[in-house]
């Protein structure tokens, strides 16, 4: 790029304009930039308006043309476009996504010219996703890919399929495996099929390379109709997996019997997996975790739903929980619990201990996390059930660190005989203004007890507890905050008299805090912190997925742990 040209004192700019001179590496970064972002807000069918900015100026154009890269991810849908991305992209491996959704077969496909185009290119084709490709016949698309069916460069396939009702005779390419048969899939890594029926029997040849599988359905059909020993079978088969995401589900009528495993049932080991995503009945759960060997890193992430409302079926899925964190030496030391709705809560853990500004906006993935689900909005188990389950069966005397997210009320003698109980607990991140009961036991146990026992307090409920978190979002009124900060203040006072004060107070989303009291605290809490909570609300599966969860938030959970790309 050349600088202006003076003449007679004025500065005049050539006529080659700034804008048409950026470096040719340059604007392929800018284009790669703006495409990526334009697929994301465009998912709905628009991802093609990023084009126009290569047609700025033929200078760019002509940068855009040669940048190969940029015209490798084609959607099908645009036959013009998809014919002229092919021939752009050359020879690079190429990602391509052809939605059926509305023809009844292959040639009656919109852009049946574009297909053809794409594959007389199927050699280059690194990732194909196939949408809603039912009631076709494998025929027909069979026969317009190469004669010998080589696909060298095929490293992700994705089926995303729509059945309805029980019809399993017209389903694109799996009554019979007949497409991984005609095709030589030996590079093929992740296979990805949704409400897809596969015959898992004939392609234990295709799963032997695989590194990541994902199953999503909810009709029968599946690996788990006869029960977990199905599915154990497939999984030997597949000794290089490293991420398993698994979600079945069905209704009443539909769940099959379940057989507890043999007395001689070998456990199936995967020392290879990273991440395991399950969606499963309950007591299909329980068994799959305590027929899996996975190693002590691995990501665990279970979404198990109950189709009564009985709490008690819970236990088997937190025993097989703890079993699987015995048997990898680790210890709880940083948990977290959140009671969303009276039909859901989650668990969280961490093997590490997390500092109270790390819990209040976790951003360290948990080693195990898992949301409990029943199919009865009006179930209501009080949190003293919930508390006193999940403490006898996980074993937390290690946990340091607690994050507690419950809308229900937490009265004070529950806090005192779950919780309050455990040793080492120092950090408490309470996400909600339910905090009284908190405040009530530290404050009542002090009341009875001799001061003069100064510096022993191992009888004290929170014994070791050091820093708390709370939030004021709900409460408005001046004057119940004030209350609510004298509840506090009393309680700090009396516990810092045995020698057993807290050393930090944060203070979240309390814009009418009363400044008389907070000094008050402040001189007996050596920090105090305040600080806001995101504005969204809380998340959860019951609310982003509308009944059937865990389906939406698929592709951004691979986002997340960047596994498929």
């Amino acid at each position: 790029m050349t600088g202006p040209r003076i003449t007679g004192g004025i500065q005049e700019l050539q006529t080659e304009s700034l804008i048409a001179s950026f470096p040719a590496e340059v604007l392929t970064s800018i284009f790669i930039e703006v495409k990526a972002t334009d697929e994301i807000e465009h998912w709905d069918g628009k991802q093609l308006e990023w084009i126009k900015i290569t047609h700025v100026c033929r200078y760019w154009r002509a940068v855009g043309i040669r940048a190969r890269c940029l015209w490798t991810n084609i959607p099908m849908y645009s036959k013009g476009w998809a014919l002229e991305m092919l021939k752009r992209s050359k020879d690079m491996s190429i990602v391509a996504t052809v939605d059926f959704t509305g023809s009844s077969s292959v040639r009656n496909y919109p852009s049946y010219k574009a297909l053809g185009g794409l594959l007389e290119n199927f050699s280059r084709i690194q990732e194909l996703n196939l949408i809603k490709a039912y009631h076709m016949e494998a025929t027909p698309f069979l026969d317009l890919t190469l004669p010998a069916g080589q696909v060298p460069r095929l490293h992700t396939l994705r089926f995303g399929g729509q059945m309805y009702f029980d019809d399993y005779s017209d389903i694109l390419c799996f009554r019979d495996s007949t497409f991984f048969q005609y095709l030589d899939l030996s590079s093929l890594r992740r296979l990805s099929l949704t409400d897809c029926h596969l015959n898992w029997t004939e392609s234990s040849q295709l799963l032997r390379n695989l590194t990541h599988i994902r199953v999503i359905s909810d009709h029968q059909n599946n690996l788990l109709d006869k029960g977990v020993e199905p599915f154990f079978d497939v999984l030997r088969n597949v000794p290089h997996l490293e991420s398993l995401d698994f979600e079945y589900f069905v209704g009443p009528s539909e769940l099959p019997e379940i057989h507890p495993l043999p007395a001689h049932f070998q456990r199936v080991a995967l020392p290879n997996l990273k991440i395991l995503r399950l969606g499963v009945q309950m007591c299909q759960l329980e068994l799959i975790l305590q027929g899996l060997d996975i190693p002590s890193d691995a990501f665990i992430k279970l979404y198990c739903y109950e189709l009564s409302t009985s709490f008690d079926r819970f236990s088997p899925v937190l025993s097989a929980y703890a079993s699987h964190l015995a048997r990898t030496g680790k210890h709880i030391r940083t948990f977290e619990l959140s009671n969303y709705t009276p039909a859901e809560f989650k668990i969280a853990i961490w093997p590490t201990v997390l500092l109270l500004e790390t819990l209040h906006a976790i951003d360290t993935p948990p080693i195990m996390e898992t949301i409990f689900c029943w199919d009865h909005e009006d179930a209501y188990h009080p949190p003293e059930m919930i508390y006193s389950h999940v403490l006898n069966v996980l074993k937390l005397e290690h946990l340091e660190s607690l994050k507690l997210h419950d809308y229900n009320v937490v009265k004070a003698n529950t806090w005192k005989t779950t919780f309050g109980t455990l040793p080492k607990l120092a950090s408490i991140d309470l996400c909600t203004t339910n905090s009284r009961g908190l405040w009530t036991v530290l404050e009542s146990h002090v009341d009875n007890n001799d001061t003069e026992s100064k510096g022993d307090n191992k009888s004290l409920p929170f014994s070791s507890l050091r820093d708390v978190a709370i939030s004021f979002k709900n409460i408005t009124c001046p004057t119940g905050m004030r209350v609510y900060q004298g509840v506090i203040y009393h309680a700090v006072k009396l516990r810092s008299t045995i020698g057993a004060g807290l050393k930090r107070l944060i203070i979240f989303d309390a814009p009418v805090l009363s400044g008389e009291v907070i000094n008050q605290i402040r001189e007996i809490v050596p920090v105090i912190e305040k600080s806001r909570t995101s504005d969204k609300d809380s998340y959860s599966i019951l609310k982003v997925n509308a009944g059937r969860c865990g389906l939406n938030d698929l592709d951004d959970t691979d986002d997340l742990m960047g596994v498929w790309r």
